[in-house]
C-alpha cells in the first residue's frame, strides 16, 4: 500500500500539472504572448469581409478590366463560391437600388466567365 505521504505527493504534482496548465494558457497565452493574426488570405476572411472584398475586385476589374489580375486576387476561392458571393453582393447593391455597383459585379462574373447565382 502507498503511503500517505506518496498519496499526498501523487496529488499534489496533479494539482500542480492542472494550475501550470491553466497558467499557460491563460496568462501567457492570453496576456503575455497573444495570438494575432495578420496576412489573412481573403478566403479565411469572415461572409461579410468576402462580401467586401468582392465588391474591392470588382472596382478594380471596372478599372483597369485586368481578367488575369483579378482571377489571381480571387485565387482560393472555388467557382460555386465566387458564383454565390458574386450574386449574393449583387443582390445587395440593387436591393440598396445601386445599380451602377451592382453592374460593376455583373461584369466582373462576365470578365471571369462565372455564372451568377
Amino acid at each position: 500500500m502507498r503511503s500517505y505521504l506518496e498519496s499526498k505527493t501523487l496529488i499534489g504534482a496533479a494539482v500542480g500539472l492542472v494550475v501550470g496548465i491553466l497558467f499557460g494558457w491563460f496568462v501567457i497565452g492570453w496576456g503575455l504572448w497573444p495570438v494575432t493574426w495578420t496576412s489573412a488570405y481573403p478566403i479565411d476572411l469572415r461572409q461579410e469581409y468576402k462580401e467586401v472584398y468582392i465588391s474591392l475586385v470588382a472596382d478594380a476589374y471596372a478599372i483597369d478590366a485586368d481578367a488575369p489580375l483579378a482571377r489571381t486576387r480571387l485565387a482560393g476561392f472555388t467557382v460555386a463560391e465566387l458564383s454565390g458571393l458574386l450574386g449574393k453582393v449583387k443582390a445587395g447593391y440593387q436591393a440598396q437600388k445601386k445599380e451602377a455597383l451592382a453592374q460593376r459585379i455583373q461584369r466582373l462574373g462576365d470578365g471571369l466567365g462565372i455564372a451568377l447565382t
